[in-house]
C-alpha cells in the first residue's frame, strides 16, 4: 500500500502515545487490584452471609419446634400438678374417714368396756341378773355390740387401706409432675439457649449485612474512578484517531477494500462490531472492532504491510499493536500477552506482532482486532478476506 506513515514519525507517535499512557496505565494498574480486592471480600463476606441466613434458618425452625414441644411440656405439667392436687384431695378425705372410723371404733371398745367385757367378766355378768328375762337381753345386745365393733373393724381397715393406696398415688404423681417439671425447664433452658444464638447470629448478620453495603459503596465509588479512566482512556484513543487522521491526510483509499486485509489469527469471530453489553461493568459500549477466539499464546499476525506506530500498553486494550497500512487504513491488535514489534518497524501481511492474551480489561484470552479509516473505528468484516 502507498502513503505508510515514514518510520521515524511513527517511532515518534508511538513515543508520544506510550508516554501519555505510561500514567494511566499505573493508576489502572491500581484500580484494577483494588477492585478486585473489594470484590474478593465482597464475595467472603457474601459467603459468610448466606451461611448465617442459613443457619438461622435452621435456628428458627429449632426454636420453633423447641417452643411447640415446651408447650406441650407445660400442659402436660398442668395436668400433671392437677392429677397430685387430685390425689391430695382425695388423700385428705380418705384421711378424715380413716380419723372418724377410728373414734368410732374407740367409742365401740369403750361401751363394750361399760357393758362389762367378753368372757369370764361377761359370764359374772349373767351370774348377777335378777330374772331370765334380765340374762336373755343382756346376750342380745352384747352380740350386737361384738358386731358391730366387727364391722367398724372392717371398714377401718378397708378406709386405712384406700388411704394407703391413695397416698401411694399422690406421692406417684407428685413424682411424675416433678420429672415434667424437670423436663419443661430443661427444655425453656435449652429453648432460651437457641433464641440467644439466634439473637447472637443475627446481630452478626447485621453487621456483615452494615460491612457489605460499605463494601458495595467502595466499590461503586471505584467504580466511578474506573469510568473516568476508561473515559480518559477514550480520550487517548480520541487523540490516536486525530494523530492518525493528520498524519494520513491526502491518502486516498483504495477503490475496493473488500476482503484487502488479511485474517489476524485463525479462530472465528465470537464478538462483532457495534453496541453491546460490557462484560465486567455490564453498561451498554461501543465495541470498536471484533472479538477472534484463539487460545492464550496463540499467534497473531500483521493483516497487511505497513509500519508499527504504537507498540505496548495501551489502558483497557492491554498490550496492543498498531499498524499504519497507508491509504487511510490502520489496525490494532489488543489484549495481547506480549508484543514482538516496536514502533517503526516495518512489517509485511503475516509478520507476527504478539501473542494472544487476556490483558487489560478482558475476561480471558482472545484477540480484540480493530480497523480504522483516517483513525476512525469500523467494522473490519468487510475488509477481511
Amino acid at each position: 500500500m502507498e502513503g505508510l506513515l515514514p518510520p521515524e514519525m511513527a517511532a515518534e507517535l508511538g513515543s508520544r502515545l506510550a508516554e501519555r499512557s505510561a500514567a494511566l496505565r499505573a493508576e489502572y494498574d491500581e484500580l484494577m487490584d483494588a477492585e478486585a480486592d473489594l470484590l474478593a471480600a465482597l464475595e467472603v463476606s457474601g459467603a459468610e452471609l448466606l451461611a448465617i441466613q442459613t443457619e438461622m434458618e435452621l435456628l428458627e425452625a429449632e426454636v420453633a419446634v423447641a417452643e411447640q414441644r415446651l408447650l406441650l411440656a407445660e400442659a402436660e405439667l398442668r395436668d400433671a400438678e392437677a392429677r397430685e392436687e387430685t390425689a391430695r384431695e382425695r388423700l385428705r378425705i380418705a384421711r378424715q374417714r380413716v380419723a372418724r372410723a377410728e373414734r368410732k371404733l374407740k367409742r365401740q371398745a369403750v361401751t363394750a368396756y361399760i357393758a362389762g367385757g367378753t368372757g369370764a367378766a361377761s359370764a359374772a355378768g349373767l351370774l348377777e341378773l335378777e330374772s331370765g328375762r334380765d340374762a336373755s337381753l343382756y346376750r342380745r345386745y352384747a352380740g350386737a355390740a361384738l358386731e358391730t365393733q366387727g364391722r367398724v373393724l372392717v371398714e377401718y381397715e378397708d378406709l386405712l387401706g384406700e388411704a394407703r393406696r391413695l397416698k401411694d398415688e399422690a406421692e406417684e404423681a407428685l413424682r411424675d409432675a416433678r420429672q415434667v417439671r424437670d423436663r419443661v425447664r430443661s427444655q425453656r433452658d435449652e429453648l432460651r439457649k437457641r433464641q440467644e444464638a439466634h439473637g447472637r447470629r443475627r446481630e452478626e448478620a447485621a453487621l456483615i449485612e452494615v460491612a457489605q453495603r460499605e463494601l458495595i459503596a467502595r466499590v461503586q465509588a471505584r467504580r466511578a474512578e474506573y469510568e473516568q479512566r476508561l473515559a480518559e482512556l477514550a480520550s487517548a484513543s480520541l487523540e490516536l484517531e486525530a494523530e492518525l487522521a493528520r498524519i494520513q491526510q491526502g491518502q486516498v483509499l483504495p477503490s475496493d477494500l473488500q476482503g484487502i486485509l488479511a485474517r489476524p489469527v485463525e479462530g472465528p469471530v465470537v464478538s462483532g462490531f457495534g453496541l453491546r453489553v460490557h462484560p465486567i461493568y455490564q453498561t451498554l459500549r461501543l465495541h470498536r472492532g471484533v472479538d477472534f477466539d484463539a487460545a492464550h499464546g496463540d499467534p497473531v499476525r500483521a493483516a497487511g504491510p505497513g509500519v508499527v506506530v504504537a507498540a505496548g500498553w495501551r489502558g483497557g486494550y492491554g498490550n496492543a499493536v498498531v499498524v499504519d497500512h497507508g491509504n487511510g487504513i490502520s489496525t490494532l491488535y489488543a489484549h495481547l500477552s506480549e508484543t514482538s514489534v516496536k514502533p517503526g518497524d516495518l512489517v509485511d501481511r503475516g509478520t507476527v506482532v504478539g501473542k494472544v492474551g487476556s490483558t487489560g480489561l478482558s475476561t480471558g484470552p482472545h484477540l480484540h482486532f480493530e480497523v480504522r479509516i483516517y483513525g476512525r473505528p469500523v467494522d473490519p468484516t468487510p475488509l477481511l478476506a
